[in-house]
C-alpha cells in the first residue's frame, strides 16, 4: 500500500485501498461515506478527507478520500 506523510501524519487514499483489496473504487467510497456518518465530528484528526481530482482527458472531477491509518483500518 502506498503511504505518504504530511505534517507528521501517515496517509493513503481510497484509490489505493481499492487497488490493494481488489475492490471497485465506488464500493470503497460508499463504505467510507457510511463510516463517516457514524463518526464523531469532534475527532481532533480527521480520518477521512474528501478530495477531488480532474481527469486530464475528459475534464471531469472525480471524488476520492485521503485517509489516516485509523481511517484505512476502519474502511
Amino acid at each position: 500500500m502506498t503511504v505518504y506523510a504530511r505534517e507528521g501524519v501517515a496517509y493513503t487514499d481510497s484509490r489505493n485501498v481499492a487497488d490493494v483489496f481488489d475492490k471497485a473504487h465506488s464500493v470503497v467510497i460508499r463504505a467510507i461515506d457510511e463510516l463517516r456518518k457514524g463518526l464523531n465530528e469532534n475527532v481532533d484528526t480527521p480520518w477521512f478527507i474528501e478530495r477531488h481530482e480532474r481527469n486530464p482527458q475528459n475534464g471531469q472531477l472525480y471524488r476520492y478520500y485521503e485517509m489516516t491509518r485509523d481511517g484505512a483500518r476502519a474502511a
